[in-house]
C-alpha cells in the first residue's frame, strides 16, 4: 500500500468512525473551533497580498489535507473577491498539469501540521522536486505554518530542491505575531538555512468568530 493510499485510508476513518458512534466522534479537521481560524488568516492574507500587488496567484495545496484544502479554497476567494486572478491547486501528481493549464506567476504552498510532520515533509519535499523537474520559476510565498514549522528548512537540506530555490529571488513569507499577519521579504538562502527580513508590510488579524 502506498502514501497516498495509507493517507486517504486516515482521512476516511474518522468519519466512519463519526458514522459509528455518533456525536461522541467527530472530524477534528472541520470543526469550527478548527477551519474558523485558517479562514481569519486566509481572510487577512488575500488583503495583504492584494495590496502588495501579487496577482495570477497558484494556492497550492498539500495533497490530501482537509485544512490545508480549506484554507487554500478561502484564500482564492478572497482574492478572487478582491479583483485577482487566483487558483486552487492540489499539491502531488496533478501539480504539474495544472501550472501549465493555468499558468500562474505565483505560487502560494499552504502545507502545515494538520497530519505528522513527517508527512508534511515528504509532501513539501515532492512538490518542490517536481518545481525543480519542472524548472520553471515563480514567485514563491510560504503559508506560516510552511516556514514557521521548520519544512522549507528542511527541504533545502535536499540538494535539487535546495538549487532551485536559490535561484528564485522573489520568495516571501507569512507570519503571524501578535494579532497581525505579516509579509516578508527572502534575505537569504544558503546551506544553513532560509532567512527573511521583520516585515515589509502587516495588516491586523480580525478573528470574525469574535464578532457581535
Amino acid at each position: 500500500m502506498n502514501r497516498r493510499e495509507l493517507i486517504k485510508i486516515s482521512l476516511i476513518l474518522p468519519f466512519v468512525a463519526g458514522f459509528s458512534f455518533g456525536r461522541e466522534k467527530s472530524n477534528r479537521f472541520i470543526d469550527p473551533k478548527t477551519v474558523n481560524p485558517r479562514l481569519n488568516v486566509a481572510y487577512a492574507t488575500s488583503k495583504l497580498l492584494s495590496r502588495n500587488g501579487f496577482d495570477r496567484v497558484g494556492v497550492v495545496f498539500m495533497e490530501n489535507s482537509q485544512l490545508c484544502a480549506v484554507f487554500a479554497g478561502a484564500l482564492v476567494t478572497g482574492l478572487r473577491m478582491l479583483g485577482k486572478k487566483a487558483w486552487y491547486i492540489e499539491g502531488g501528481t496533478e501539480l504539474i498539469p495544472s501550472l501549465e493549464k493555468y499558468k500562474p506567476s505565483v505560487l502560494y504552498m499552504a502545507y502545515f501540521g494538520e497530519l505528522p510532520d513527517e508527512v508534511v515533509q515528504e509532501a513539501l519535499n515532492e512538490d518542490l522536486k517536481r518545481l525543480s523537474q519542472y524548472g520553471k520559476k515563480f514567485k514563491i510565498i510560504y503559508h506560516v505554518s510552511t516556514l514557521q514549522r521548520g519544512y522549507v528548512a528542511n527541504a533545502i537540506l535536499e540538494e535539487d530542491i535546495y538549487n532551485y530555490l536559490k535561484g528564485i529571488k522573489e520568495q516571501y513569507a507569512m507570519k503571524v505575531i501578535e494579532g497581525y499577519v505579516h509579509l516578508s521579504k527572502l534575505t537569504e538562502i544558503s546551506e544553513f538555512g532560509i532567512s527573511f527580513q521583520k516585515s515589509m508590510d502587516k495588516i491586523k488579524l480580525i478573528r470574525f468568530e469574535e464578532v457581535k
